[in-house]
C-alpha cells in the first residue's frame, strides 16, 4: 500500500511515518522540508498523491487541511480502495478557545469530513479528533498527555480494518482528560 502523509518529519507525523515504515507500508512524506509548503503547495500536493492507497491528512497549517480534502475528495470520488485518515482535534468542540484559528480549522475541517462520508462512498474517510498530544506545539500545557507513538498506533489499527469497514469518527483522548471531555 501506497501512502501519502503530510507534515511527516515531527510529532505526530514523524510517529506515523516510523511507525508505518516499519510495517513494510510505502510511506512518502510531503512536508515544507522537501518542498511542500502550505497552503501554497496544496494543489501540486493533491496531483503528486493521486496514485496512492492512502493519504494520511496530518499537517496544520491554518484551513489547510480542509482545503487539501476539498481537492482530495473530488480527485478520488467513488475510486474504490481509497482512504483518509484526518488529524482532527477534540477542540473543534470547544465554545471558547485559546487558540480560536485552530479551532475554528479543525471544526473546518471535521465538517468536510462529515460532509464528505455522507455524500459518497469512496473514499473512507475516518477523522481521529485526538485529545492533546505531546509534541513541540503542545510544551506549553501541564494537561496529560497522548504520545505521538500512541496516535501512530491508532493509525495503524485503522488501517488494518478491511476496506469494507469504515470508522467514521474516533475520539482519543488521555484518560487524565476526561474530565475535561467537551
Amino acid at each position: 500500500m501506497k501512502v501519502a502523509l503530510t507534515g511527516h518529519t515531527s510529532g505526530i507525523g514523524k510517529a506515523i511515518y516510523e511507525s508505518l515504515t516499519s510495517k513494510g507500508y510505502e510511506v512518502h512524506g510531503f512536508s515544507k522540508s522537501n518542498g511542500y509548503p502550505l497552503p501554497e503547495s496544496i494543489t501540486r500536493l493533491v496531483q503528486e498523491v493521486k496514485d496512492f492507497d492512502i493519504f494520511i491528512n496530518n499537517t496544520y497549517w491554518g484551513f489547510a487541511q480542509a482545503l487539501i480534502m476539498d481537492q482530495l475528495v473530488k480527485q478520488w470520488a467513488n475510486v474504490p480502495g481509497k482512504r483518509i485518515i484526518c488529524m482532527g482535534s477534540t477542540s473543534a468542540n470547544v465554545l471558547t478557545s485559546t487558540y480560536p484559528l485552530y479551532t475554528a480549522s479543525k471544526k473546518a475541517l471535521e465538517s468536510f469530513c462529515y460532509m464528505s462520508q455522507t455524500q459518497r462512498v469512496w473514499p473512507s474517510i475516518t477523522n481521529l479528533k485526538l485529545g492533546m498530544v505531546d509534541t513541540p506545539r503542545t510544551d506549553y500545557s501541564k494537561e496529560p498527555k497522548l504520545t505521538p507513538k500512541e496516535v501512530s498506533i491508532m493509525v495503524l489499527w485503522i488501517l488494518k480494518l478491511p476496506a469494507h469497514m469504515v470508522v467514521p469518527e474516533i475520539v482519543v483522548k488521555h484518560r487524565d482528560q476526561l474530565t475535561a471531555m467537551s
